[in-house]
């Protein structure tokens, strides 16, 4: 039986919408009026159809948008390889040309991807490094997909309960950020893109086997451990690395 309170959970959203719309009004203010650029999108694939585009683009203008996240996946069988690149060869200068920003969100096409191939995490580098040079006017990659939910990265967890994805993703994205900056400085990086959704933090010692999911709080603070312990560098890097975050 549920008992939480309806009306309770009404007015903690509306704190916390409150609070969100606070900071953005203050990080706008605090940066001040030329650079406070704000970007209101989608992230929608419609427009990667030929027969779509003129009219996803048209739409999103008279909207007001001006960004649109789409996705591009890797597939590690075939790490040099863009999936439908014909598409994209014609959408991205099109987008561009109509105001539009293009987002690369760039995921693995299995889950397992990275436990399976030792190699995975620098051959994605090399693909996302592969699509910046190919689409220079994209600017802004967000590395893999909410790695904390099993449907887009296993395993979360290891036989004795440990969690091993935070690890593993932090690996794949130090490996991202140092191809893709070395391609243009300017490229913003984003990552963990995290699923609210996890049970790890109520369920691990009460459940066998251990949970599917992992608890995007402590996800965040795994992958913050993993980037200060220095275990998950490069052999390049020396210090952690500076990114974007994006959440759910």
């Amino acid at each position: 039986m549920n008992t939480k309170n309806p009306a309770r959970r009404g007015r903690r959203r509306t704190q916390r919408l409150a609070v969100l719309v606070a900071l953005l009004v203050s990080a706008l203010t605090f940066t001040g009026g030329a650079s406070a650029v704000l970007r209101v999108g989608v992230a929608d694939d419609l427009g990667r159809s030929p027969d779509q585009s003129v009219w996803f683009l048209d739409s999103m203008s008279e909207l007001g948008m001006s960004e649109n996240r789409i996705t591009v996946n890797f597939d590690p069988a075939a790490p040099t390889t863009i999936p439908d690149q014909w598409q994209l060869d014609l959408f991205v200068p099109l987008a561009t040309l109509r105001g539009v920003h293009p987002v690369f969100s760039v995921s693995p096409t299995k889950a397992r991807a990275v436990a399976e191939n030792p190699n995975a995490p620098e051959l994605y580098a090399q693909y996302v490094g592969l699509l910046a040079r190919t689409y220079p006017t994209v600017n802004d990659f967000i590395i893999g997909n909410e790695p904390n939910q099993p449907r887009f990265w296993q395993p979360q967890f290891g036989k004795s309960g440990q969690n091993v994805s935070a690890r593993s993703y932090y690996r794949l994205l130090a490996a991202s950020y140092d191809s893709l900056k070395a391609v243009d400085p300017g490229i913003r990086v984003i990552g963990l893109g995290l699923s609210p959704r996890g049970g790890d933090g109520r369920m691990l010692r009460t459940t066998s086997p251990p949970p599917r999911s992992a608890s995007s709080t402590r996800s965040e603070r795994r992958i913050g451990r993993a980037a200060a312990s220095g275990q998950s560098w490069t052999s390049s890097r020396t210090t952690p690395i500076p990114i974007t975050t994006g959440t759910r």
